[in-house]
């Protein structure tokens, strides 16, 4: 893991860390599982860079449409 780390070199120290070596344990683990030796450098940047793009989402938000047409405020019969 410290060779992977020294391997990143410039390329990660705009991360911190500890979330670098999260990734790198993440990505080595699943390379384990699948038996693959490739070098693992560029899918370690590629899911440091994942996690700095903004996750937020355009959504329409509704609760408006059942809060105010009197559902639930009916008086009882």
């Amino acid at each position: 893991m410290h060779e992977v780390f020294l391997r990143l070199g410039e390329a990660a120290a705009a991360y911190p860390h500890e979330l670098v070596i999260g990734e790198i344990r993440k990505v080595l683990e699943v390379r384990r599982i699948r038996g693959d030796d490739a070098p693992v450098e560029a899918e370690i940047l590629a899911s440091l860079a994942a996690l700095r793009r903004p996750s937020l989402k355009r959504v329409i938000n509704a609760t408006g449409v059942i809060l105010h047409t009197n559902l639930g405020r009916a008086p009882l019969g």
